[in-house]
């Protein structure tokens, strides 16, 4: 699961971490960072579709704007809080 919620910033931030990985490797333990370079792999190697699909991850598909208003009847005072966040 943790694979498919942030694979794009694993992959950024891999890109931006990697010369400074290799650096402390070279200079103190080869297996600096080792844990995350695993992560990285796995985000690689990983079908989203397919974590998706067997996770059973519910859509809001082509009826957002009614999964909005009910989502706004349904909140606190009455679903403000929607808009307030685009302010």
């Amino acid at each position: 699961m943790v694979v498919s919620l942030m694979p794009w910033r694993v992959r950024r931030a891999w890109f931006a971490l990697e010369p400074f990985v290799m650096a402390e490797r070279a200079l103190r333990s080869p297996t600096h960072f080792a844990f995350f370079e695993h992560l990285v792999c796995m985000v690689a190697e990983a079908d989203l579709a397919e974590i998706h699909e067997s996770l059973q991850l519910r859509k809001i598909g082509a009826r957002s704007g009614q999964f909005k208003q009910q989502l706004r009847t349904r909140a606190p005072g009455g679903g403000d809080q929607l808009d307030q966040r685009r302010t």
